[in-house]
């Protein structure tokens, strides 16, 4: 929670002084050494997903569970 806060403070410091047309703004998250980035979540169609699965979607689907 504190260095959240802090972070803030050093993101809108960074923002007042700094020159708008040689870079981006900074975001809280660049300050903090405790913000954890999320992964991207990886899009698969049906068509890869039958591929990785091969077979054995069929054999679970033919016997109406896992297989014992």
């Amino acid at each position: 929670m504190e260095w959240a806060q802090t972070s803030c403070l050093m993101a809108l410091i960074v923002n007042i002084l700094r020159d708008p047309k040689k870079g981006k703004s900074a975001k809280p998250a660049d300050f903090n050494p405790y913000f954890q980035r999320k992964n991207p979540v990886q899009k698969v169609t049906m068509k890869e997903l039958k591929t990785m699965l091969g077979s054995r979607t069929r054999e679970v689907m033919k016997y109406g569970g896992s297989k014992q």
